[in-house]
């Protein structure tokens, strides 16, 4: 393994999630990493391990991905599962010990905080008055603590970082709001944001070209109305048999959502023209949408999350077709000119929107460009770089 040396970094990223490979989260710390890497010295230090050993994207333990230098602090990428707690303990301790030294050397002049995790935001508190950098906790929905815990300690040191932080990055208009109510000193809101560039070389051999498709997953499936996806579909394929429904994403077969969902599948006989592929690599997955012949969501409310479905640029900027519910923020952006859009809901209407897709292929694909032109101008980290290299202060 060689390890790349980068001094004097001008911006550093501290997550948990997988990289250079991962799912929206990773994607969206690449869409504004890799053009400010342009210009600036950027690294992403991921804490622990992320990998799994049977479903492994990430191989290297450093590297450079996009001009955009990365390191694994605690010296490998496999979480180790059927290890002892003190072990694993042992490897969390190790990546926190690494991102000290690391920061100790390369004096960052800005930390994006892209993490949840108390230990982390506590320890880069900590380091801040003594390395003296500007200390940014991104954001893109409310927080998760208040999901996992009613520990009053724990919930008290979450909203106290975002006292102690110089700033927040967040997603949505709405967290701008809710953020500021925290008294964090400055909120700066960076719309989603796609990696332009995933589109232009795309890898796979997607040999099937008759699919309508869905790319998600995890908890996306049920936020997302999946269920509602499948039964638009089974709408759709009574007069269009030919055709068949991709489901791209992990997830859990023991989840009562999905077993609903594949009950329906059996019990109408779609198994052969509905297919739950599991994950695919991200490197995969902007062939997969450009290929298809319709790309649907519809989540049937609004996000409880304050957030954006960050998934929604990618799928615009494959040119490809996109279905989707007017819930949240969509419609600031979506309308008749650039998607279909459908009541929330309604696998009625899905069915409609994939049979207009299907009769008039001419007014399908000027409406997926109009979508693609839409997300390079909405969900592009270019449209907004000057702004954030001035909130960010590199």
């Amino acid at each position: 393994m060689n390890k790349i040396k980068t001094k004097n970094i001008d911006l550093a990223i501290v997550t948990n999630e997988p990289f250079p490979i991962g799912m929206a989260a990773t994607n969206r710390i690449i869409s504004y990493a890799s053009i400010i890497a342009n210009n600036k010295k950027v690294k992403v230090y991921i804490t622990k391990p992320t990998e799994k050993i049977n479903t492994q994207f990430n191989y290297n333990a450093s590297g450079e991905h996009k001009k955009i230098v990365y390191e694994y602090t605690s010296r490998r990428v496999i979480w180790p599962e059927e290890k002892s707690k003190l072990f694993k303990f042992k490897i969390i301790f190790y990546g926190y010990l690494n991102l000290i030294i690391a920061l100790l050397k390369q004096k960052p002049k800005t930390i994006i905080i892209y993490t949840s995790n108390i230990s982390t935001r506590l320890l880069l508190i900590i380091l801040k008055p003594f390395l003296r950098y500007r200390l940014i906790i991104e954001e893109n929905e409310y927080p998760k603590v208040l999901k996992r815990t009613n520990n009053k300690v724990l919930l008290k040191i979450n909203f106290l970082s975002y006292k102690k932080c110089d700033g927040m990055l967040v997603i949505t208009e709405e967290l701008e709001s809710y953020y500021k109510s925290m008294k964090s000193k400055d909120v700066h809101v960076l719309p989603m944001t796609v990696d332009t560039s995933r589109f232009k070389k795309m890898e796979g051999n997607v040999i099937e070209t008759n699919y309508f498709i869905y790319v998600g997953g995890g908890g996306g499936f049920k936020r997302d109305g999946v269920f509602d996806i499948v039964k638009g579909f089974a709408i759709f394929q009574k007069n269009y048999p030919e055709y068949n429904l991709l489901l791209i994403g992990p997830y859990n077969p023991k989840d009562e959502n999905i077993q609903a969902i594949i009950q329906f599948i059996d019990n109408n006989n779609l198994s052969g023209n509905i297919t739950l592929t599991g994950p695919k690599s991200t490197n995969e997955i902007p062939s997969y949408l450009s290929h298809a012949k319709g790309i649907i969501m519809a989540p049937p409310k609004n996000f409880v999350s304050g957030g954006f479905p960050t998934k929604l640029g990618e799928f615009l900027m494959s040119g490809t077709p996109v279905i989707t519910t007017a819930v949240s923020d969509i419609p600031k952006y979506l309308n008749s000119s650039n998607s279909y859009i459908i009541k929330k809901n309604n696998p009625q209407g899905i069915a409609i929107s994939m049979e207009k897709i299907i009769q008039d292929e001419v007014q399908a694909d000027k409406i997926g460009l109009k979508g693609k032109e839409t997300a390079f101008i909405h969900f592009n980290a270019e449209t907004y770089l000057n702004d954030l290299m001035t909130f960010l202060k590199i």
